[in-house]
């Protein structure tokens, strides 16, 4: 398991950009949300922000971010759906794709129990995983916070793909999908990582329904 200080790390939030929009424009695309110069270090302190703008999706998302660069699961379905998916490709498949009991993530996290999480690009072997080894690989497998190396930004649809086909804003047309985006920087341009956050208003709260991880596959 990592072991991270929730007080050493940088979080990228979005606040000053996305602070006033109204209801009408969250499922508009957002031009990309580069923040440097904004930073909480505190994860109490970005739940107070999230509290003040509860619809603000890339505060919404930092906000997640934050618990899963500490490995804190806890108390997920306050702002979770009943259930959370997860992909470990930008093609989501419906016949294979996992969802857990948000309720119940810190136990399943602590847990020795393996899942099928998917099939694994390449090998076509499944993806036969603990939530933590699954954790580790296809969600917090680059510095989800980390300002000086990544973005996020509301997207329409994942900006960058390998030869999958992404098919997550059909299958939830009415999703609000936060892409955080780390560039490549080896010399072929395939090193890239995004996790896509899908985000859904219910009842006028902003909802955590899904994970969709997104790299260079074959």
């Amino acid at each position: 398991m990592k072991l991270k200080s929730i007080n050493k790390f940088t979080l990228l939030l979005a606040i000053i950009s996305l602070t006033s929009c109204s209801d009408s424009s969250l499922n508009e695309k957002v031009e990309n949300v580069s923040v440097q110069d904004t930073v909480i270090t505190d994860l109490q302190e970005t739940a107070e922000e999230v509290n003040k703008n509860p619809n603000d999706p890339l505060l919404f998302v930092a906000m997640i971010a934050a618990k899963i660069g500490d490995d804190d699961f806890k108390g997920w379905i306050d702002f979770s759906a009943d259930e959370i998916f997860f992909s470990p490709y930008a093609h989501v498949d419906t016949n294979i794709l996992l969802f857990l009991n948000s309720n119940n993530l810190s136990e399943i996290f602590s847990s020795e129990n393996t899942y099928i999480w998917g099939v694994q690009d390449g090998t076509g072997d499944s993806l036969k995983l603990t939530f933590e080894e699954y954790e580790e690989r296809y969600i917090n497998d680059f510095e989800l916070t980390e300002t000086n190396s990544v973005e996020y930004s509301i997207v329409e649809e994942p900006k960058t793909h390998g030869n999958e086909l992404h098919n997550i804003h059909t299958l939830y047309p009415e999703a609000i999908l936060v892409e955080i985006h780390k560039s490549a920087d080896d010399d072929m341009g395939m090193n890239w990582r995004s996790l896509i956050v899908v985000i859904q208003k219910q009842n006028d709260e902003l909802k955590l329904i899904g994970f969709v991880h997104n790299e260079w596959t074959i």
